[in-house]
């Protein structure tokens, strides 16, 4: 469940995700009886929090939400490798996720790197919620699941009939986190409709 501000009396079985909120806004929702706190914003500011969370409270019990997009592409004018030539030259050769804020800001922050220094902290679960394109969101679903394995949950960030089965079979997504309700329903009934039942490597949370 995403932080309302203030959070219920009883969170019991629940992991919040803390889109702005810091240490206080977490010691507050596992108080609650939260099994999980997922930091976003604010580790992004200062990675020290993660830091302290983990301490604080304990590796199983923190982790990240991470919102990313497709880095942008910007194009500049290279003169200097080559005198003859005038060359158009990318910003980004290779496709890339960027990081993005609760607002949907971009951030400049690539998803790999970011993962990384969470990995480092001991964080037990990483939450990318993405609106996978085409095939090279797939691949590079696949090659963050190659380096992270089991630490990386996803979730669609926007699109409400994502193509979950393609994120499966090509994207090597293993565990899904979707929305609660009937959107949520769908989306398990066509994943389980194209892949079949049971999935035993496909974990389907609410």
């Amino acid at each position: 469940m995403f932080d309302p501000g203030v959070p219920p009396a009883h969170l019991e079985n629940t992991i919040m995700v803390l889109q702005t909120g810091g240490l206080a806004h977490a010691r507050n929702a596992l108080a609650a009886g939260a099994l999980q706190v997922l930091l976003a914003d604010s580790a992004l500011t200062d990675i020290s929090l993660v830091r302290s969370a983990v301490a604080e409270f304990g590796a199983a019990r923190v982790g990240a939400w991470l919102p990313v997009k497709r880095m942008e592409v910007d194009w500049s004018l290279d003169t200097q490798s080559n005198g003859d030539f005038k060359c158009m030259v990318p910003s980004n050769p290779q496709a890339r996720w960027e990081v993005l804020r609760s607002d949907m800001q971009r951030t400049g922050t690539e998803a790999g790197a970011w993962i990384e220094k969470l990995a480092r902290l001991d964080v037990t679960a990483v939450l990318v919620s993405v609106d996978m394109q085409d095939d090279r969101d797939l691949d590079l679903c696949a090659g963050l699941i190659e380096r992270f394995g089991s630490l990386l949950w996803f979730s669609p960030l926007g699109v409400a009939n994502a193509d979950l089965a393609a994120w499966v079979e090509f994207g090597q997504v293993s565990r899904l986190v979707l929305p609660e309700g009937a959107v949520g329903d769908a989306g398990a009934e066509r994943l389980v409709a194209r892949l079949g039942s049971p999935r035993p490597a496909v974990e389907l949370a609410a």
